[in-house]
């Protein structure tokens, strides 16, 4: 038996008290050797299969309802698609032949030894290393598609986050703070519109308007060569292709992290995070030398055209996937259906839930500290250190190289160090950006590339794991909000950052603004240190829809 929830009955008040552990002594006479855990405050069993919850007047015995038809899920109560109940108001209310029968209905199609052989086994599966390398989702040709969309997008994608702020600078000439207000309006579209596009992922599928979002990312960067190329490229033009590029990515980026785990089991989230980290580090391994290489080949403008190839394959891989997405559950009870009831839930996710809101926290912060560097370095670089344009890839693809580390070692920290121990020191890895500032003693390009090598190692530790978490504790028919809600507060620091670093590099100098930025980076493991994430020595379990009540 667990002390938790032995903690849990005996709080309760006569007769719910009761009540719970007579139904706590049917669900272990019925199963002997069934898993009992608390899961949202609450005694569960079997991975959430059932649960027992105390109300102010009766007792809840909840059931999950996958697998049984339309009409087994009458014998039940409530309006829950994935949950059903039946509500208990006393002890004679008790019906002990009924209750083994429907626990039994409900464990139909999974005999009791193998449900409990599949737990362990998944525990068992749970405490390995997983290397990108292997796993369960190589055989999962859905998510082959997907992640090959996302990794030919992840290194397009270097090339033209580098080619923007360098055509701005080294051929439109912009000042400091016009470089400030460029990052910034690639962002904005997260504070302004966030919520609403969580809201909006929710009540719609989110696949076909990913595949959208990028229809629009294609046609919107195609104009950048176009316009070079006529002699038409101005400011005002970069501004606003930088304008509907962040509007669509946040569209496209809530999508992507919502969909994640409708695509793929709860148990493979952890692993399909990590083989997207993979790429994502790969990519900033050869991606920002490539950019470089294209840069000087054929100019900034021009190289943003292999970022067009990169949407056409994300476009295609979507469109191909096979495994048809759920419609949006509605829980009409809970106030969705009203628009602005349903961005209140969302919001809630994260104010109400400890573990999402110190993430917020840390995550915007450390996004503060390194958009307000972000603007520094390229001016820094170009600037004061005199680095050509196509060479100065080579310096972040040698701190790229930290991010695949980082991937490669993620598991391996995380076990050692714990879950929670493992986040702080990678929130802290910031602090290795203080080393750019002896790029001028020289070999800059190499001094800033350990610079960024320290600070990276520690990136997609922090971001497998955090993300994970996010992914796992929220019921799915909330993924959309939570994510929505979530980039609006840790994204929405972003255009703050961006100009911040403008005006500070214009008044203080690129110096000071460098060891701002990566000192309040660095700080932002305080929020991970003293909150309850530091205390986890492992990630929380998978969440399915809350109980009713």
């Amino acid at each position: 038996m667990n002390k938790l929830v032995d903690d849990y009955i005996e709080k309760q008040k006569s007769p719910q008290r009761e009540i719970c552990l007579q139904l706590r002594g049917i669900i272990l006479k019925t199963f002997p050797g069934i898993e009992e855990e608390m899961k949202w405050g609450v005694p569960t069993y079997a991975k959430g299969k059932f649960y027992v919850v105390s109300l102010k007047d009766h007792v809840n015995l909840g059931f999950s309802m996958e697998g049984l038809s339309e009409d087994e899920q009458k014998r039940f109560e409530g309006s829950g698609k994935t949950m059903k109940i039946i509500k208990i108001c006393s002890i004679k209310g008790i019906n002990e032949s009924e209750i083994v029968e429907l626990l039994r209905l409900v464990c139909g199609k999974f005999p009791t030894r193998l449900y409990l052989s599949q737990q362990l086994a998944n525990r068992r599966r749970s405490t390995k290393m997983k290397l990108p390398l292997k796993g369960n989702l190589w055989r999962h040709g859905d998510f082959m598609k997907f992640w090959v969309g996302d990794t030919v997008t992840q290194f397009t994608g270097q090339i033209t986050a580098l080619a923007l702020p360098t055509l701005a600078i080294l051929t439109l000439e912009v000042t400091d703070f016009q470089l400030g207000i460029l990052n910034t309006l690639g962002f904005i579209a997260f504070p302004t519109l966030g919520l609403f596009a969580g809201v909006l992922l929710d009540r719609t599928k989110r696949k076909p308007v990913m595949i959208l979002a990028n229809v629009i990312r294609f046609v919107t960067l195609a104009t950048v060569p176009a316009a070079f190329l006529l002699g038409a490229l101005s400011l005002y033009h970069l501004y606003a292709v930088a304008l509907v590029m962040g509007v669509c990515t946040l569209f496209f980026d809530v999508g992507y992290q919502s969909y994640l785990p409708s695509l793929v089991n709860k148990e493979d989230v952890v692993e399909g995070n990590q083989k997207l980290q993979t790429s994502a580090s790969a990519a900033q391994v050869i991606g920002p030398s490539a950019a470089s290489g294209l840069m000087g080949l054929m100019g900034a403008a021009l190289s943003a055209v292999a970022d067009l190839f990169g949407f056409f394959v994300s476009i295609l891989m979507l469109v191909s996937i096979r495994k048809q997405e759920s419609p949006p559950e509605r829980h009409l009870s809970r106030g969705q259906g009203h628009f602005f009831m349903e961005l209140k839930e969302g919001v809630k996710v994260i104010t109400c839930n400890k573990l999402l809101w110190t993430q917020a926290g840390c995550t915007a912060m450390g996004n503060l500290g390194g958009n307000i560097f972000g603007v520094a370095i390229l001016l820094y670089a170009y600037r004061l250190l005199g680095i050509s344009e196509s060479i100065i890839g080579i310096a972040f693809s040698i701190g790229a190289v930290g991010f695949l580390v980082g991937v490669l070692a993620s598991s391996k920290i995380t076990k050692k160090l714990g879950f929670g121990r493992a986040i702080a020191l990678a929130s802290m890895t910031s602090f290795g950006l203080l080393i750019v500032l002896i790029s001028g003693v020289g070999y800059p390009v190499v001094v800033m590339g350990i610079a960024f090598f320290i600070s990276n190692i520690g990136n997609p530790i922090y971001n497998i794991n955090m993300v994970s978490l996010r992914q796992i504790i929220t019921p799915n028919r909330l993924q959309g909000r939570m994510n929505a809600t979530m980039r609006t507060i840790i994204w929405g620091t972003i255009p703050l950052g961006s100009l911040l670093g403008g005006v500070l590099c214009s008044s203080v100098g690129l110096v000071t603004t460098i060891v701002i930025g990566s000192v309040v980076g660095g700080f932002s493991a305080l929020w991970v240190i003293l909150g309850p994430i530091f205390r986890l020595r492992k990630c929380p379990e998978p969440a399915l829809d809350e109980p009713e009540g």
